[in-house]
Protein backbone atom coordinates (compact mmCIF):
# COMPACT_ATOMS: atom_id res chain seq x y z
CA UNK A 1 0.00 0.00 0.00
CA UNK A 2 1.05 3.73 -0.61
CA UNK A 3 1.75 5.66 2.19
CA UNK A 4 -0.95 8.12 1.05
CA UNK A 5 -3.39 4.93 1.58
CA UNK A 6 -2.01 3.90 4.57
CA UNK A 7 -2.71 7.11 6.12
CA UNK A 8 -6.04 8.10 4.47
CA UNK A 9 -7.14 4.42 6.47
CA UNK A 10 -5.63 5.53 9.50
CA UNK A 11 -7.57 8.58 9.70
CA UNK A 12 -10.74 7.06 8.93
CA UNK A 13 -11.84 5.69 12.28
CA UNK A 14 -11.20 9.25 14.09
CA UNK A 15 -12.94 11.19 11.08
CA UNK A 16 -16.33 8.62 11.11
CA UNK A 17 -16.35 8.67 14.78
CA UNK A 18 -15.97 12.51 14.97
CA UNK A 19 -18.97 13.02 11.93
CA UNK A 20 -21.61 10.80 14.14
CA UNK A 21 -20.66 12.76 17.32
CA UNK A 22 -20.84 16.08 15.51
CA UNK A 23 -24.78 14.94 14.55
CA UNK A 24 -25.62 13.89 17.57
CA UNK A 25 -24.42 16.54 20.39
CA UNK A 26 -28.29 18.07 20.92
CA UNK A 27 -29.23 14.78 22.44
CA UNK A 28 -27.32 15.67 25.38
CA UNK A 29 -29.23 18.97 25.69
CA UNK A 30 -32.41 18.04 28.64
CA UNK A 31 -35.80 19.51 27.94
CA UNK A 32 -36.48 21.91 30.31
CA UNK A 33 -38.01 19.93 32.91
CA UNK A 34 -35.47 17.24 32.65
CA UNK A 35 -33.11 19.85 33.29
CA UNK A 36 -34.57 20.83 36.35
CA UNK A 37 -34.56 17.37 38.09
CA UNK A 38 -30.65 16.88 37.57
CA UNK A 39 -30.07 20.37 38.64
CA UNK A 40 -31.94 19.18 42.01
CA UNK A 41 -30.25 15.86 41.44
CA UNK A 42 -26.71 17.37 41.09
CA UNK A 43 -27.29 20.01 44.12
CA UNK A 44 -28.49 17.23 46.46
CA UNK A 45 -25.62 14.83 45.38
CA UNK A 46 -22.81 16.80 45.46
CA UNK A 47 -24.19 19.17 48.02
CA UNK A 48 -23.93 22.39 45.59
CA UNK A 49 -25.34 25.71 46.63
CA UNK A 50 -25.02 27.81 43.49
CA UNK A 51 -25.77 27.71 39.98
CA UNK A 52 -25.40 24.48 38.31
CA UNK A 53 -25.48 23.54 34.32
CA UNK A 54 -26.69 20.09 33.68
CA UNK A 55 -26.35 18.18 30.38
CA UNK A 56 -27.37 14.52 29.96
CA UNK A 57 -29.42 11.77 29.23
CA UNK A 58 -31.77 9.55 30.63
CA UNK A 59 -32.84 5.53 30.11
CA UNK A 60 -35.73 5.92 32.81
CA UNK A 61 -37.77 9.13 31.90
CA UNK A 62 -37.95 9.43 28.26
CA UNK A 63 -41.07 10.97 28.69
CA UNK A 64 -39.30 13.87 30.44
CA UNK A 65 -36.36 13.94 27.75
CA UNK A 66 -38.82 14.59 24.31
CA UNK A 67 -38.88 10.88 24.23
CA UNK A 68 -34.73 10.63 23.68
CA UNK A 69 -32.68 7.83 25.33
CA UNK A 70 -29.01 6.47 26.02
CA UNK A 71 -29.45 3.94 24.41
CA UNK A 72 -28.35 6.29 21.00
CA UNK A 73 -24.94 6.82 23.22
CA UNK A 74 -24.66 3.19 24.23
CA UNK A 75 -25.12 1.83 20.81
CA UNK A 76 -22.77 4.51 18.64
CA UNK A 77 -20.43 5.61 21.51
CA UNK A 78 -19.73 2.44 23.47
CA UNK A 79 -20.64 -0.30 21.81
CA UNK A 80 -19.80 0.21 18.31
CA UNK A 81 -16.06 1.69 18.79
CA UNK A 82 -14.86 -1.17 21.03
CA UNK A 83 -16.43 -3.88 18.90
CA UNK A 84 -14.54 -2.43 15.83
CA UNK A 85 -11.73 -1.71 18.41
CA UNK A 86 -11.50 -4.98 19.46
CA UNK A 87 -12.11 -6.29 15.81
CA UNK A 88 -9.19 -4.78 14.96
CA UNK A 89 -6.88 -5.38 17.34
CA UNK A 90 -7.89 -8.99 16.89
CA UNK A 91 -6.94 -8.98 13.25
CA UNK A 92 -3.52 -7.39 14.12
CA UNK A 93 -2.69 -9.67 16.53
CA UNK A 94 -3.40 -12.35 14.18
CA UNK A 95 -1.94 -10.66 11.60
CA UNK A 96 1.41 -10.28 13.71
CA UNK A 97 1.59 -13.77 14.62
CA UNK A 98 1.08 -14.79 11.03
CA UNK A 99 4.04 -12.90 10.10
CA UNK A 100 6.10 -14.35 13.28
CA UNK A 101 5.00 -17.60 12.31
CA UNK A 102 7.47 -18.93 9.72
CA UNK A 103 7.09 -22.37 9.47
CA UNK A 104 8.92 -22.78 6.18
CA UNK A 105 12.47 -21.44 7.19
CA UNK A 106 14.82 -22.59 9.76
CA UNK A 107 15.48 -20.42 12.42
CA UNK A 108 17.17 -20.95 15.68
CA UNK A 109 15.54 -21.53 19.09
CA UNK A 110 16.91 -17.83 20.27
CA UNK A 111 14.89 -16.05 17.31
CA UNK A 112 11.82 -18.41 18.04
CA UNK A 113 11.83 -17.11 21.69
CA UNK A 114 12.37 -13.37 20.35
CA UNK A 115 9.36 -13.57 18.19
CA UNK A 116 7.52 -14.88 21.02
CA UNK A 117 8.64 -12.52 23.64
CA UNK A 118 8.02 -9.89 21.09
CA UNK A 119 4.20 -11.18 20.28
CA UNK A 120 3.68 -11.70 23.61
CA UNK A 121 4.86 -7.50 24.18
CA UNK A 122 2.41 -6.39 21.28
CA UNK A 123 -0.02 -8.69 22.31
CA UNK A 124 0.42 -6.92 25.98
CA UNK A 125 0.55 -3.65 24.99
CA UNK A 126 -2.73 -4.02 22.55
CA UNK A 127 -4.89 -5.85 24.68
CA UNK A 128 -4.09 -4.66 28.18
CA UNK A 129 -5.30 -0.70 27.74
CA UNK A 130 -8.98 -2.02 26.24
CA UNK A 131 -9.25 -4.70 28.99
CA UNK A 132 -8.60 -1.71 31.57
CA UNK A 133 -11.27 0.19 30.00
CA UNK A 134 -13.73 -2.47 29.46
CA UNK A 135 -14.50 -2.15 33.56
CA UNK A 136 -16.48 1.83 32.87
CA UNK A 137 -17.79 0.78 29.35
CA UNK A 138 -19.62 -2.38 31.21
CA UNK A 139 -20.98 -0.63 34.12
CA UNK A 140 -22.04 2.06 31.64
CA UNK A 141 -23.78 -0.10 29.54
CA UNK A 142 -24.95 -2.19 32.39
CA UNK A 143 -26.47 1.29 33.87
CA UNK A 144 -28.06 2.28 30.42
CA UNK A 145 -30.19 -1.11 29.44
CA UNK A 146 -30.82 -1.84 33.03
CA UNK A 147 -31.93 2.21 33.76
CA UNK A 148 -30.23 2.23 37.07
CA UNK A 149 -28.93 5.35 38.04
CA UNK A 150 -24.89 6.03 38.23
CA UNK A 151 -24.20 7.59 41.16
CA UNK A 152 -21.28 8.93 43.04
CA UNK A 153 -19.92 5.44 43.16
CA UNK A 154 -19.69 5.05 39.36
CA UNK A 155 -18.10 8.37 39.27
CA UNK A 156 -14.97 6.96 41.50
CA UNK A 157 -14.96 3.82 39.52
CA UNK A 158 -14.42 5.45 36.48
CA UNK A 159 -12.04 8.11 37.80
CA UNK A 160 -9.79 6.11 40.06
CA UNK A 161 -9.11 3.50 36.42
CA UNK A 162 -7.13 6.89 35.26
CA UNK A 163 -5.18 6.34 38.58
CA UNK A 164 -3.31 2.74 36.23
CA UNK A 165 0.01 3.61 34.42
CA UNK A 166 -0.92 1.96 31.40
CA UNK A 167 -3.72 4.19 30.20
CA UNK A 168 -1.79 7.37 31.01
Amino acid sequence: WSNSKKLVISFMFPCVSFFVASTSFQEIFPSKEFEEIMTRMAREVYGIDHDVIVFGGTMRYPDLNYGRTLKYFAFFYAILPYSLAYTVVGFLIYKIRQHLHISWINVSEKTVRMQRAFFLMQLLQTALPMAILWSPFTVFIYAAFTQTDLDLAALWFGSFLWLCPTIQ
